[in-house]
């Protein structure tokens, strides 16, 4: 009766059913025979690990500034209480870099990524603390259309509001749950696993010595036994590749093993490492797959992973958090955002000429450029913006060809 009522009232939004939800469990055994979780895949497969460093990493290093809006553009407000929560603490066991990280992780790993937003007695936000995804549980109330989170945490189960969790999908298929690539990549991840573990068992047992060993009188089990063990401490491990074997009298050695060149498992692993790095989105390169890699190209996948990938995560992240950590009207003053500078930033030689491009147009100011470089500006001189005195408007051009042909001005 008391499931009955959770379920006629609620819709649990999991990808699991409802039951997997309430055991904990969840179908996640490959068709390789290989269990493969979130903790599981980070931890023991490498292109997974990788890939998720990779795209953690890459949100990692982006500083995150709350602006103020200005009647001459913006401003970095450091004065605001929430301007010390993105730049130096967003709890007590995070730096802001570590907090982007994980957001990322969970993302990748989870496929959702929940903050809860701590509030002091004043309602004033005090804290940004990122929730175990594994132990979050979305709950749609059909009534109102709105969502609960359920945490089963330290403190035992605890509901939270809309207005207390920030939540962070991957890509959702219902509008409001994310999807984790690990979900699609789930399969190759355990064919991945399950070669690695062929592989580590070849080494170890060296399929060059595996095989049938033939004695013409019968042997009782312990005697097998005992004879396994013996062939195997004597010629098995990779130590013992291409060792001679010495059998006793009467004993006849068959081998039955394949040859790990004909297993293709360079191959195998290549198509799974591949695949896995499409589906995370992780250009080869950065998993020093060189193969086909040439410095343009290099080039050209760096501008596309930022654009393609990197650039709808920092939107996506940029929406939630205006959305939730503002009110009506503190949002038409201040906002969050990103500082994309660090990942276009090129060479000495490129930021040079972009930098006095820059300048020469009027663009940037001289203490601009400092800041961006992180150097020490020049004082108040340094603000002024400076131009060339060879730029000039199209209809100030036009009176000044009328001049020199003789016509008036001020002529039509």
């Amino acid at each position: 009766m008391i499931f009955r009522n959770i379920i006629n009232k609620t819709s649990i939004e999991n990808n699991s059913n409802w039951w997997d939800i309430l055991l904990g469990t969840g179908n996640r055994v490959t068709s390789s025979g290989e269990y493969i979780s979130p903790e599981s895949a980070f931890s023991n497969i490498g292109t997974v690990f990788e890939c998720v460093v990779i795209r953690a990493n890459s949100m990692a290093k982006l500083p995150l500034h709350l602006y103020k809006r200005t009647k001459n553009g913006k401003e970095k407000d450091k004065n605001h209480k929430l301007s010390y929560l993105l730049e130096k603490r967003p709890n007590k066991w995070q730096t802001p870099s570590q907090f982007k990280q994980y957001i990322e992780v969970c993302r990748c790993l989870w496929g959702n990524a929940f903050i809860k937003i701590v509030f002091d007695r004043y309602g004033e936000i005090i804290a940004l603390e990122p929730l175990d995804p594994s132990k979050v549980f979305m709950i749609k109330q059909y009534k109102t259309n709105d969502y609960l989170y359920q945490y089963n945490g330290n403190n035992g189960f605890e509901v939270f509001t809309e207005e207390e969790i920030i939540h962070i999908p991957y890509i959702s298929m219902n509008g409001k749950e994310g999807k984790a690539p690990l979900e699609v990549a789930r399969e190759n991840a355990g064919n991945l696993q399950a070669i690695t573990k062929f592989e580590g068992g070849f080494y170890k047992n060296n399929a060059m010595l595996t095989g049938i060993l033939e004695t013409p009188s019968q042997l009782n089990e312990e005697a097998k036994k005992k004879i396994k063990s013996e062939w195997r401490n004597l010629y098995s491990g990779s130590s013992n590749a291409g060792d001679i074997a010495i059998l006793d009298v009467g004993f006849k050695f068959n081998p039955i093993s394949i040859p790990i060149k004909d297993m293709e498992f360079i191959a195998s692993r290549k198509m799974n490492k591949t695949e896995i790095a499409t589906i995370f989105d992780v250009p080869l390169y950065m998993l020093n797959e060189f193969e086909n890699a040439k410095f343009n190209n290099v080039e050209q996948q760096n501008i596309r992973y930022l654009n393609d990938v990197l650039q709808p995560t920092i939107t996506l992240i940029e929406e939630e958090l205006n959305y939730k950590l503002f009110t009506i009207s503190e949002s038409k003053k201040y906002y969050v955002k990103f500082n994309l500078n660090s990942m276009l930033r090129a060479d000495s030689k490129t930021r040079a000429e972009y930098y006095k491009s820059m300048i020469e147009t009027g663009v940037m100011s001289i203490n601009t450029v400092c800041s961006l470089e992180d150097l020490d500006n020049i004082g108040e001189i340094g603000d002024k913006h400076f131009m060339s005195l060879n730029y000039t408007t199209l209809d100030t051009i036009e009176k000044h060809q009328r001049i020199l042909k003789g016509g008036d001005e001020d002529e039509e």
